[in-house]
Formats: C-alpha cells, sequence, structure tokens
C-alpha cells in the first residue's frame, strides 16, 4: 500500500490524498471517529470528492445505513490497482496547536 499527501494548501486546511494497493471483493472504508493526540472538535473536519477506482474504472461506493463513518465498495477480481483519491478539509495548520 502506498498513500501520497499533497499538503500544498494546508495552511488553509486542505489535504490531497491518494492511496494505492493490491485489493479485490467486498472492501470497508472506516473514516475514524476520534484520532488519539488530535484535540480538535467533532464535526470541524470533513472528508470530501472521494473516488474510488480499479484501473480505469470508476467504482460504486455507498454508505453505511447504519455506520455513517463507514463506506462499501466492491473491487473487481483481478484488479490491478485499487486507487482511493480524497480530499481532508480540516483545521488551518496551526488552529489546534495551543499556544503559550
Amino acid at each position: 500500500m502506498s498513500v501520497d499527501v499533497d499538503a500544498t494548501h494546508a495552511t488553509r486546511g486542505l489535504l490531497h490524498v491518494t492511496s494505492t494497493s493490491r485489493y479485490a471483493g467486498p472492501l470497508t472504508l472506516e473514516y475514524p471517529r476520534w484520532i488519539p493526540g488530535e484535540h480538535i472538535r467533532p464535526g470541524r473536519s470533513l472528508t470530501w470528492r472521494l473516488v474510488i477506482t480499479a484501473g480505469t474504472y470508476r467504482l460504486r461506493w455507498e454508505r453505511d445505513l447504519v455506520d455513517l463513518y463507514a463506506i462499501h465498495v466492491d473491487v473487481p477480481p483481478g484488479t490491478p490497482a485499487l486507487d482511493v483519491d480524497f480530499d481532508f478539509l480540516g483545521a488551518a495548520l496551526g488552529d489546534t496547536v495551543r499556544r503559550a
């Protein structure tokens, strides 16, 4: 698995992330409800523009009907690479740092 993060606009609170891995079959991806060490109040960050592709095919994903932090996608057999591409909108760099 590889993860590429473009932090060019981190000071404005925007990260562009691409994750590439090999996978086939039903897949559940989950967004963390709380990240240890983070002291940001809930609701101040979100994932935006989620695109999942298998090779040149864009895959359809669905949000879980019970757990809104989970999404489901079926990855076709023989997929050479699974790419998960999204933007993370969060607090601007330094917003969550406590200043003395």
